[in-house]
Order: structure tokens, then C-alpha cells, then sequence
């Protein structure tokens, strides 16, 4: 049993490896278009992968599994959505400024690819939550709050937080890391908007 979680830990650590590798050849190699299709075919094939397998492990035993897939596909992607939010932003708002109504089809494209990144993790979480109401750890209602708040970006991560730090009680010094980084950044982007305006 502990080989085989071992040995699957495999796919959602190739999923993270393989999205932060698009962001760089899409940056740096844009050039070699079908290199960089060849690797966002390769990620869309690994997380459907994932997704598949995230629900294959919706079953007694699995829990610590889904729990440590959850904190690092969750926790891992913080840097590469904060990085695609600036980088997105900055883009709609140079297109807004040269080529008009075509910035929200910019804009557009981003958020597809980033919520089809989004549901692979939230499989995790979806599969955790839908096994801890099969084993009465969990009320339906509750189950169904938490598969709402997976579909979303942010609440997504809070929920995972809540989740693994609150009611599963792991991951605490983490989960604080990184809520206390995540706070600082909000505050330093206050204090530059403050002074910037």
C-alpha cells in the first residue's frame, strides 16, 4: 500500500513540473510554437490523468494520500497564479491600450487555461471531501459546500487550507507560511497602489 501511493505521487508532481515549464517555454521559447504545443499537450494529457486518478482514490485508506496531493498541487500553483495574474494583467491592459475589444479575448483565453489548471487540484480536494462523507467523517451539506468552493479561484485555496490545516490538522506551519506570505505581498501591493494613485 505504501509503495503504490509512492509510486503515484508521480503524477501530480509531473502535472506542477510540466505547468511550470509551459509558463517558461511560452515566455522564453515562443518562437518554437510547436515545441510549446507539444508541452501543453503533454499537461493537458497529464492532468486529465490526474482528474481520472484523483477519483479512483475516492476510497477508504486514501485519505492521507488525497490530503497530500491537495496541499501540493494547491499550495504549489500560488507562485505560477500570482506570477500569470501579473502577467496577465499587464498584457490586457498594454492590449486594451493598442488593439482595444481584442484584450478581453486575451483576457478570456487566460482564464480557460487557467481554471482547466485549477480543476485538476480542486479533483483532489473533490475526491478527499466526497470520501470523508462516505465515511460519515463529513455531512453531506458540508461536502457539497466544500465541492462549490473548489470550482472557484482563491476559494479554492482557502478551502484546501481550512481543509488540511483545521479539520484535518496537518500542514499547520505551512498552511501559516504561507498565509503570512500571502499577507505581506497584499500588504506591499496596498502600500505601491496607495503611492502610486
Amino acid at each position: 500500500m505504501v509503495q503504490t501511493k509512492k509510486r503515484f505521487y508521480i503524477l501530480p508532481v509531473l502535472f506542477l513540473i510540466l505547468i511550470y515549464l509551459d509558463g517558461i517555454f511560452i515566455l522564453y521559447f515562443n518562437e518554437n510554437w510547436r515545441l510549446v504545443l507539444m508541452m501543453v499537450a503533454a499537461s493537458a494529457m497529464i492532468g486529465m490523468v490526474n482528474c481520472i486518478f484523483a477519483f479512483t482514490c475516492c476510497r477508504k485508506g486514501k485519505e492521507r494520500f488525497l490530503e497530500d496531493c491537495m496541499v501540493f498541487l494547491k499550495y504549489g500553483m500560488i507562485p505560477f497564479y500570482t506570477a500569470v495574474f501579473v502577467l496577465a494583467s499587464g498584457m490586457t491592459f498594454m492590449t486594451m491600450l493598442f488593439i482595444g475589444p481584442l484584450s478581453a479575448v486575451i483576457a478570456g483565453i487566460f482564464a480557460i487555461l487557467d481554471y482547466a489548471i485549477l480543476i485538476v487540484g480542486s479533483c483532489y480536494v473533490i475526491s478527499y471531501v466526497v470520501l470523508k462523507a462516505r465515511t460519515h467523517g463529513m455531512k453531506a451539506g458540508e461536502c457539497a459546500l466544500h465541492v462549490i468552493l473548489q470550482l472557484f479561484f482563491v476559494t479554492d485555496v482557502l478551502d484546501s487550507m481550512y481543509l488540511t490545516a483545521v479539520k484535518a490538522k496537518r500542514y499547520r506551519v505551512l498552511t501559516s507560511c504561507i498565509c503570512v506570505l500571502l499577507a505581506a505581498g497584499l500588504i506591499c501591493v496596498g502600500v505601491y497602489m496607495s503611492y502610486s494613485v
